[in-house]
């Protein structure tokens, strides 16, 4: 899981994509790396701490926004 934090840290913003579930990473912030994506059937959208969460373990790809 830490490498797969090594390789988007310095990228924000990216995408980042798991099975069924897009991410917005959008960087670090008082040392904490931070994601945007809408969960569940609420589809209410969500700030989440990427930092040992389900979501870093399950990420498949990411890409960078230029």
């Amino acid at each position: 899981m830490i490498d797969k934090l090594k390789l988007i840290k310095d990228k924000a913003p990216s995408l980042l994509y798991q099975k069924g579930h897009v991410m917005l990473y959008i960087g670090i912030y008082n040392g904490k790396n931070y994601i945007i994506h809408a969960s569940g059937s609420s589809l209410k959208v969500s700030l989440t701490v990427l930092d040992n969460s389900n979501y870093l373990k399950k990420i498949n790809s990411a890409i960078t926004i230029k």
